[in-house]
């Protein structure tokens, strides 16, 4: 990403010419609406499962279609479970005669022996994100019972149950994190308290947004003939700081900084170049 910002020397007069340049660089992904049938990572989600809460991530490597659900198996049962399943119509249906699945909603659901379905982001860069998720029993018959949980880089920031069919049988989170490029966000379901999984089909709402500022750049005089060049980011990333005489370049770096919690950060110019210069920054 970069942000450009001008500055020319006319007459002896320092004057500004303020054009920021904004780059908006959050973005959003939805467990449910990035679904892909065929595709196992898909982009920044990956589907799968594990032995028992927060072991080894095992990739899903089996996938079908039946009854209009698309799924992603572990293959531990018969039935194909622990499972990552998805309902891609524009209509409700009601497979295995036991299950409703909403338009556009997804649904996952633990294996025969306390096996965890795993739906994984991925961060795809470093800088702050914003996690949603809502957890619903999707099984009328039974109904629904298991424990949700979400984990970051393997270590449980959320735990909760599923009891029931619909609204209100499972619970809500909301969080702010800081992730490092490759870092994973895990929704993960179990068999929950009464030990079977037998109709624990449970639905995730999960959608986490990059809360990464917009980029702007700002050039404001001091009282020594220099220059105060300041710009916003991501807590917790690093940008490089550049000038050239021309748009083409050549860039020259001016300073290396990681931005603070507050995202602002300052740099002095104490002597600019005469006439024009162009400043721009960059991540790295």
């Amino acid at each position: 990403m970069k942000t450009i910002q001008k500055i020319k020397a006319t007459l002896g007069l320092l004057a500004l010419f303020l054009h920021p340049a904004v780059e908006a660089v959050a973005q959003s992904w939805s467990a449910a609406g990035d679904f892909s049938p065929t595709n196992n990572p898909n982009g920044v989600w990956s589907y799968g499962w594990s032995q028992t809460l927060g072991s080894l991530f095992i990739l899903d490597t089996a996938s079908e279609s039946q009854s209009g659900i698309d799924r992603w198996l572990g293959q531990q049962w018969p039935d194909g479970n622990p499972s990552v399943n998805h309902n891609a119509t524009p209509t409700a249906i009601t497979p295995f005669n036991s299950v409703t699945f909403q338009p556009g909603q997804l649904g996952f659901h633990p294996g025969p022996n306390g096996e965890n379905a795993i739906v994984r982001f991925t961060a795809p860069a470093t800088g702050s994100y914003n996690v949603d998720a809502a957890f619903v029993g999707l099984d009328f018959v039974g109904p629904t019972t298991t424990d949700v949980h979400i984990l970051v880089r393997g270590a449980s920031v959320f735990d909760g149950n599923v009891n029931g069919f619909g609204p209100g049988s499972g619970p809500t989170f909301s969080t702010n994190l800081t992730l490092n490029a490759g870092d994973t966000v895990d929704f993960d379901v179990g068999v929950g308290q009464d030990g079977s999984f037998a109709y624990d089909m449970t639905g995730l709402d999960a959608t986490i947004t990059s809360s990464i500022r917009d980029l702007q750049l700002a050039i404001a005089r001091d009282d020594s003939g220099g220059l105060f060049v300041r710009y916003t980011g991501a807590p917790d990333v690093t940008y490089r700081l550049q000038r050239a005489a021309n748009l083409t370049g050549p860039w020259t770096n001016l300073a290396t900084n990681t931005a603070p919690a507050s995202g602002l950060i300052e740099f002095h110019e104490t002597t600019p170049p005469p006439g024009q210069a162009f400043y721009r920054t960059i991540q790295p």
